[in-house]
């Protein structure tokens, strides 16, 4: 397993924090077993009390922290995350399964299926990358429990700000290859093939086109009154109609 440099330093400095307290413990052990005119046995004794006594502390603190962050903190991390995101009007996820790294990547390099040339504005890639560096950094500075909490909260609050039933699941781009790749000679008829489709939405459908992406297919269902979940079957349904009649 490789480290980087950050790793590293980050790894050299605990093992230096741990050598001096281990030796800050021993210089106190003997002093205290020296001043009550005691032997190795009490200077023993005194370096486990003390070691107990941290660990205990710590475990007390561990305790608190954890009391504290499902009671308070975290619903504070989600509500502050989440003004972040509506205030830099950060876009929908692509798809529900998207986590918050994925999600941020996206914005950041303008890979985002659904969001043409433009439509990421420049504050919005800036809160992305400043939340992506945060979510990158944030062991190196706090640790990795801080870590876990971060991402916990961050994704909390994109699924706030992006609610799983805005966006769809992942499916192939068969179905929209399909419909745009006839030149507009598809019929009213081979779109009522299409699950959950009556000739009213196929000719909405055909109207509408070209869509140039699943979730601007998901979305134009919903403008038409279905279910999250019928529309998330209209796509995989209609992917796989779609990959069966592009191989004809």
């Amino acid at each position: 397993m490789s480290y980087t440099q950050n790793e590293k330093l980050t790894m050299k400095a605990g093992w230096v924090s741990i050598l001096v307290g281990a030796a800050l413990y021993c210089v106190i052990s003997w002093v205290l077993s020296a001043w009550m005119d005691g032997g190795a046995k009490e200077f023993l004794w005194i370096l486990i009390a003390m070691i107990g006594l941290r660990i205990a502390y710590e475990f007390v603190d561990f305790v608190g922290g954890v009391i504290v962050w499902r009671v308070y903190g975290r619903r504070k991390a989600v509500a502050h995350f989440l003004e972040i995101m509506q205030k830099a009007n950060l876009p929908m996820r692509c798809y529900c399964h998207d986590r918050i790294d994925d999600y941020l990547h996206r914005i950041e390099s303008e890979d985002f299926h659904g969001y043409r040339t433009g439509e990421i504005k420049a504050e919005a890639k800036k809160t992305a990358a400043e939340l992506n560096h945060l979510l990158m950094t944030v062991s190196d500075q706090h640790g990795a429990i801080a870590e876990a909490r971060t991402w916990d909260a961050m994704g909390r609050a994109l699924k706030i700000h992006s609610p799983d039933d805005m966006c769809p699941q992942w499916v192939g781009h068969d179905l929209i290859n399909w419909l745009n790749g006839h030149d507009g000679t598809i019929s009213e008829r081979e779109v009522w093939q299409l699950p959950g489709v009556s000739p009213g939405i196929a000719k909405d459908l055909l109207a509408r086109l070209p869509f140039e992406t699943v979730p601007d297919i998901y979305r134009f269902l919903l403008s038409k009154k279905y279910t999250p979940q019928q529309a998330k079957t209209f796509l995989h349904e209609g992917t796989r109609l779609a990959e069966s009649k592009n191989k004809q």
